[in-house]
């Protein structure tokens, strides 16, 4: 029986293009050593109880990157099959190849399985992730559902708003707004993050995310950072648009963040615990004893950039106590002093942002720790005496590390 589709020939699974990444080696050896080495054996194996549990679970997750070269009427029985299997590990990553399938019928088993609230947390999760695009307009009330459920588990709402697809048809910018009112700090973080994301216009969440960025430094009870430090990125791009129009709706310019503290990514990174049940503790951070003076940093911006506007947002954030316009060569740059009175708030064209970082770095006293993060991303020391070009290579170093 063949299970490939023309152009794929059985014997060649190990030479499958998505299987020669680096990071696939190890998948590459155990399935071989195995003796895994044909499409047919690797659909057979999924469901053999003679074979170790972690092979089986192993070689369902690489039918998922290698779907495309199977016969898709012999591996959709296996799959169902696997998902109803005793082994988590089986379970879970049966899920993971059932959503690349866009097959009517696995669809159907993601949403049922992403919807029962008696289901365990991963199950769950792996099924959400799974409907990112599923389109029908019925999956899409029931999984929409999960996020407005008061009576859910606080884990699998925040998974469903942040994979939740929106169809074109449907403006999701009220459901946002109304949860960034929610007093769950989950629920706010990931509704700022969907704000981040939207291509549409988002400016009537433009009060309650100045409220939110001013104000709202609570932390997820799951993963995630500072809830006022995650909506800056939506907030810049409403102020954005009214400055810089363009003819298509893009939410947001580079975005970054220069501040002392431990932000985005290198708090969760440095200062949250995981626990196994999908919730993070909290470790003290460091006291931060920058205070910048408004009038001070306005009269240092001046002297730098005579033509600098001040205090040129409108309406006024409350999120902060200075912010200004600047053109640093041909590029433009918006900026911000967080009422914290210790974040720089940037955005515009990465070049500019730079530039502003290390003139600013030059301002602060030396001993004074300072780090550049872009939006979500692991902050890079600022030094004394760093170029663009440094600081560029730092952020490159960091990305790479990820």
């Amino acid at each position: 029986m063949r299970v490939t589709r023309k152009g794929y020939l059985d014997e060649e699974l190990l030479q499958h293009p998505n299987l020669q990444a680096p990071h696939f080696l190890t998948t590459i050896k155990e399935l071989a050593d195995a003796g895994i080495t044909t499409y047919s054996k690797l659909i057979k194996v999924i469901n053999n109880p003679d074979v170790a549990i972690d092979i089986r679970a192993t070689a369902c997750w690489t039918i998922s990157n290698v779907h495309e070269a199977l016969d898709k009427r012999y591996i959709l029985k296996p799959l169902m099959q696997a998902v109803k299997s005793p082994h988590h590990k089986i379970q879970m990553s049966a899920i993971h190849s059932l959503s690349n399938l866009k097959n009517q019928q696995a669809i159907d088993y993601l949403v049922n399985r992403a919807c029962d609230k008696q289901e365990d947390f991963n199950i769950r999760l792996q099924a959400l992730q799974g409907l990112t695009y599923s389109r029908h307009p019925e999956y899409f009330s029931r999984l929409r559902a999960i996020v407005f459920d008061e009576t859910d588990d606080i884990r699998s709402r925040s998974e469903a708003l942040e994979w939740l697809y929106y169809t074109p048809e449907v403006n999701p910018i009220g459901d946002f707004i109304q949860l960034l009112q929610h007093p769950s700090h989950d629920l706010r973080f990931w509704a700022a993050y969907r704000l981040s994301l939207e291509h549409r216009n988002i400016s009537k969440a433009l009060s309650v995310l100045d409220e939110i960025a001013a104000f709202d430094h609570e932390i997820p009870k799951t993963w995630g950072w500072h809830i006022d430090r995650e909506a800056l990125m939506a907030l810049e791009g409403i102020y954005w648009r009214k400055f810089f129009q363009r003819r298509r709706y893009w939410p947001h310019p580079p975005m970054y963040l220069i501040s002392p503290a431990p932000e985005y990514y290198t708090f969760v990174q440095e200062y949250r615990t995981y626990n196994q049940d999908g919730f993070y503790g909290n470790l003290p951070i460091p006291t931060i004893n920058l205070k910048i003076d408004p009038t001070w940093l306005k009269e240092k911006l001046l002297e730098q950039w005579p033509n600098v506007e001040i205090d040129v947002r409108n309406p006024k954030p409350k999120t902060y106590l200075l912010d200004w316009k600047i053109k640093i060569g041909r590029q433009n740059l918006m900026g911000g002093l967080h009422r914290d009175q210790y974040g720089i708030v940037l955005a515009g064209n990465q070049k500019a942002i730079l530039e502003f970082a290390v003139w600013y770095r030059s301002i602060i006293s030396n001993d004074q720790p300072l780090f550049l993060y872009e939006w979500a991303d692991p902050g890079c020391e600022l030094k004394q005496g760093m170029s663009t070009q440094d600081i560029q290579m730092g952020l490159k170093s960091l990305y790479n590390r990820l």
